[in-house]
């Protein structure tokens, strides 16, 4: 159960996997939609 962001910093890459994120990785990328 990998995070997928050890693998990419690249969002829009990110968004081409299928991984789940690790609940931090998560939460980091819910506060910088918010931005």
């Amino acid at each position: 159960n990998d995070c997928v962001m050890r693998f990419s910093n690249n969002i829009e890459e990110v968004d081409l996997k299928t991984m789940a994120f690790c609940d931090a990785c998560r939460a980091k990328l819910n506060a910088l939609e918010k931005e």
